[in-house]
Formats: C-alpha cells, structure tokens, sequence
C-alpha cells in the first residue's frame, strides 16, 4: 500500500461494507470509488472479505479480496484462520483449486502451531472449493476429515448434493440429503429445493415438504413447479405455482421448461396470457425460457394460424427486452433470432439486427449464421418465383395470362 495505517486497511471495490471499529458499527457505501476501511481485528478482516465477495457476485471483487490479501502480507501482516477462510472462499469462486489449497495449508500450519483443530466454516470452504471444481474424490476425502471434528452442517450438505447433481449422480445427491435428516440436521429453502430438483417422485416430494415446516420461499416453489413440468403435468405445475408467490418470474420460467418438450398449444398461450398478468418483474432468463418454449412450438406446428400468434407473442417479447438492460440481453436477443429463423421471417430478423447494430450491441455468432440462413432462403424464394414468372411466359396458348404477366413486367 501507498500510506501505512496504525489499523487494518482494506480497499473494496465498488461494494457497501459495513465494520466494526473498536465498539461501534461504521456503514461505508462507496459505488465506483476505493473505499479504504480500517479496523483492529481479523474478524473484520474476514467480514469484509465476505462482504467484498457476497455483495457483488462477480469474480472483479473477488479478485479485488485477492489482490488487497497480497498487498497487505507484502506489509507484513499475518491473516488468521478467518481472514484466510475467506480468502480460501474467493479462490473457490474463482475456482483456483491450486491456490486454494496454498491458502489451506496455511491455515493447517497455523492451526497446528496453535494446537487446535480446524473450523467447520475452514472446512465447508475448501469443500465447496473441491465440489465447485467437480472433485469427487477429495470432496469425500474432506468431508470425511471434517465429521471427525465436527458435526457437519447444512452447508456441508448442501454442497455434496450440488455436486452429486452436477455429475448426474442424482441418486446419491438423494441419498445424502437422507443422510443429512437422519443427522438431525433441519435443511435449509435452497437444500429441500435442491431435493426437489433430484427427486423425480412427485408423492415423495410431497411427502418431504410436508415433514420439512418451511414456508414456500422462490427456491422451493421453482425447483416444485420445475419436477411437475419434468412430468407434463402442467396443471399440477400452476398449483403448486399457486402455493408459493405468482408475481416472481422463476416458477413460471419453471413452467415454461416444460413446454420446450410437451407441445401444447393452447395450453401453451393460456399459461402465458396468466403469466403475464402475474409476474412483476420479468427478466431477461424469464424471456429466454419463454422463448424457447415459443420456438418449440414453432417447429411442432404447420397451422397459420398458430405460427402467426406465436409470432405476435415474439414481437411483443421483442419490445419488452427492448426496456430492460443492454448489458442483460444479449442471450434473450439470440432466442428472438432462433424464433424468427423457425417462422422463416428474414423481414423481422432484418430490424432486429438493424436494431441491435444502432444499440451497439455485440452479435452473437450463431445470430449471424442464422440470419444469413434467412438471407439465403429468402433469395432462393425469389430465383424461384422469378423462374415460374418466365415459365408462365413461354407458356403458349395462354395469351391472356401473357399479356397480363407483359403488363405487370412493364
């Protein structure tokens, strides 16, 4: 660092912190400056880690907690296990198993030099960090070490079973969710919807919903609606829509899934008529979904009528990604176009692209392959049509339809 400071100094980046000095509570709200917050203990130290990663999301202020930790042991600090735990976290998110690890026998030293043993929350972090990074092998190895100490948590858990799914090991994802109950230990919304999400019983999922007491948060209702929609019980999707928060966009893009492999049409169009007199806030993934669901239906059907509706529904789609973000569109953009090559309408393709090119928006490559596929179809329509016009022409016997064809050639 450029200024020495009797305390502990960090710089986030683009984040709000909020941390403790001495014995009272100091907010920051910094957006797009350097905020430099001190403190006198490593519990703060770790609290602002976790604030700099968690707030954001992004791997920009994970790599700002990288960057500020190398800086600081530059300046001869020394993290403890809690700081480095949440340096430990930032390596998962960035998935440096490498440098996690690194940080890991950092702490291993320093806690065998203490003679005490290592904590749950070091444990779940270079857990999560193995089953972020798809390593069964030393995920199992670490969750075994950490029951030896202590009892593992709903975290621990819950990452197992992420990973489980991940691999497509949904029955083991199951089996230790049941390992998880017969522990004693009560799942959180995100753990029974990570359930719901591997079970494909609907009585048993229901069965479980009604022995875990837990209200019907976004998660919950989603990964429900979601097991239905795998089913084609569409009916059953929207009740158990029903039960949870009808305005939030993510059980009904559950829903929508759905309809990508069961092709029903006006059963398609009511749930998206109801749909759009619910959902608050509809958001680019939302439209993504439905747009596919749409483009589904496209190619299952030969009825004009059915295309021309599904058409109307993607122009309107068209103008409400229009008001949300550019920055968010991009992918939603690209189910427009694969719609508008399904219906083979290079008029419409045409504006999108014109509009996007006067928004400055970056092309998708698969977007310029498409519309050159509609750009080429349409030309082989006209040589087509312009090749039936000569042969109308030399037709003889027909001197009224020459004449006319003369006429309108003039």
């Amino acid at each position: 660092m450029t200024r020495k400071f009797k305390d502990l100094a960090f710089m986030v980046t683009k984040s709000n912190a909020g941390v403790w000095k001495g014995k009272r509570q100091r907010a920051v709200e910094e957006k797009g400056e350097v905020a430099v917050l001190g403190s006198r203990s490593d519990g703060s130290a770790a609290y602002v880690f976790k604030r700099s990663i968690e707030k954001l999301g992004r791997n920009a202020a994970v790599m700002d907690a990288v960057m500020i930790e190398e800086r600081m042991r530059a300046d001869g600090y020394v993290f403890g296990e809690m700081a480095m735990t949440a340096l430990l976290a930032a390596y998962a998110k960035l998935r440096s198993v490498r440098k996690a690890e690194s940080v890991f026998d950092r702490i291993r030293a320093l806690k065998r030099s203490e003679q005490t043993p290592l904590s749950l929350n070091t444990y779940n972090a270079i857990l999560n960090t193995y089953c972020i990074a798809g390593n069964l092998t030393k995920a199992k190895h670490i969750f075994e070490e950490l029951k030896k100490h202590h009892t593992p948590s709903v975290a621990s858990y819950t990452a197992i079973m992420k990973l489980h799914k991940r691999l497509g090991r949904k029955d083991n994802a199951l089996l230790t969710y049941e390992a998880m109950i017969a522990d004693g230990i009560q799942p959180t919304g995100h753990t029974l919807a990570l359930y719901l999400t591997c079970c494909d019983d609907i009585k048993s999922a229901r069965n479980e919903l009604s022995k875990i007491d837990l209200p019907y948060d976004q998660h919950i209702t989603t990964a429900l609606v979601g097991l239905y929609s795998r089913k084609h019980d569409v009916d059953g999707a929207l009740t158990a829509l029903y039960e949870g928060d009808p305005s939030n966009a993510a059980p009904w893009s559950a829903v929508f899934t759905g309809f990508t492999e069961y092709v029903d049409f006006k059963m398609f169009l009511s749930c998206v008529r109801r749909a759009e007199g619910a959902v608050k806030d509809p958001d680019p993934q939302y439209y993504g979904i439905l747009l596919r669901a749409v483009r589904e239906h496209v190619l299952a059907t030969s009825n004009n009528r059915e295309r021309h509706s599904l058409s109307v529904l993607t122009s309107k789609i068209n103008r409400s990604l229009r008001k949300l973000p550019k920055n968010t569109t991009q992918r939603a953009f690209s189910y427009v176009f694969q719609v508008y090559e399904a219906l083979d309408d290079v008029h419409a393709a045409r504006e999108l692209r014109d509009y996007l090119i006067s928004e400055g928006t970056t092309f998708m490559e698969d977007d310029l392959r498409m519309l050159d596929v509609l750009e080429r179809r349409e030309l082989v329509r006209r040589q087509e049509q312009q090749q039936r016009s000569r042969n109308a022409v030399k037709k003889p016997g027909d001197r009224k339809s020459y004449i006319s064809h003369v006429s309108i050639e003039s």
